[in-house]
């Protein structure tokens, strides 16, 4: 429970959110088991924040609502237009036509598996290897800033190099990205 005295809660609240979002929380977890756990105290203790005065505290806490709520609103927007994208996709479909079924894996020609490397740096010159992150593929843009530094004696086991009309697809890593699809825009 945060001390009232010296900091509003939801204050407390964005602040702590930001650590999290700016993965300054990274150094104190622990993944021994597959899960990852939080070293509560040692990240209590070491972490510094920048406290203000209740007054600004307020007026931040106000001003990130707001940001917030425009925020949330331009989601449900680009939620609705995803759904009348959906709906003008099956209109296309069935207008007079007789609907011709197939299993996906009938209109794929192959398949390539990548795999993960550890890095995390972006690369500083355009001839660095990197390898493309699960984070480049999200809700059908590809994201081509979205890659990490291998260590030029990383052993690679397979390199994929994909081309332009490829369609990336995630089966690992976040919930949010399990099963999105992206193509790529170029060789």
């Amino acid at each position: 429970r945060p001390k009232k005295e010296l900091v509003i809660p939801k204050f407390l609240m964005y602040v702590l959110f930001n650590l999290h979002r700016t993965k300054k929380v990274l150094k104190f977890q622990n993944k021994t088991t597959g899960i990852i756990n939080l070293k509560l105290e040692q990240y209590l203790n070491q972490t510094t924040v920048i406290i203000p005065s209740l007054e600004i505290q307020s007026k931040v806490v106000e001003s990130l609502d707001q940001a917030y709520a425009l925020i949330e609103k331009r989601q449900s927007q680009i939620t609705a237009l995803d759904e009348l994208t959906q709906s003008l996709f099956l209109e296309m479909f069935y207008q007079g036509d007789t609907p011709y079924f197939v299993k996906i894996g009938e209109i794929i020609e192959s398949i390539e598996a990548g795999w993960s490397v550890s890095g995390e740096e972006r690369p500083k010159k355009i001839d660095e290897l990197a390898v493309l992150k699960i984070s480049a593929v999200t809700k059908g843009y590809f994201k081509e800033e979205e890659y990490k530094v291998i260590n030029r004696n990383t052993v690679i086991k397979k390199a994929i190099y994909p081309k332009k009309g490829d369609i990336i697809f995630s089966r690992a890593n976040t919930r949010e990205l399990v099963g999105a699809s992206a193509i790529v825009p170029k060789d």
